[in-house]
């Protein structure tokens, strides 16, 4: 949750000033300007933030599930540990990038769909 909420905090006050000289001059109202100009301009790093968050949770659950937990993956890779199980530790590692693999690609795929302004915007350049 920091992640997202330090970029949250970052894209809102990193919008380009000009973006607030338009609104007042087509004289959009404060509900009107955060819709059209604040949000979209901010939603990249809100979406980079929550990427972040994510990944920082799936590290927290599995260091948590080996502390706390009587089963999981965290259990299973502390097992392993413990009985010198080389080949299981490995698996449950594999597993465990794996889900972070397709976490972020689900991301990813997530980010391009919903902020296709920001990815053409970037191509262009």
């Amino acid at each position: 949750a920091v992640p997202m909420l330090m970029n949250t905090y970052e894209a809102s006050h990193s919008i380009h000033p000009m973006l607030n000289r338009v609104a007042k001059s087509l004289q959009l109202s404060r509900l009107e300007t955060m819709l059209y100009i604040d949000l979209p301009s901010s939603l990249p790093m809100i979406a980079t933030g929550a990427r972040l968050a994510i990944a920082s949770s799936l590290l927290v659950s599995v260091t948590s599930e080996m502390l706390l937990a009587t089963n999981g993956i965290g259990v299973y890779l502390q097992r392993s540990q413990e009985y010198f199980r080389i080949d299981a530790g490995i698996a449950g590692l594999f597993f465990i990038s794996l889900a972070g693999l397709l976490i972020n690609a689900a991301m990813a795929k997530l980010e391009r769909r919903w902020l296709f302004w920001h990815y053409r915007e970037t191509s262009a350049d």
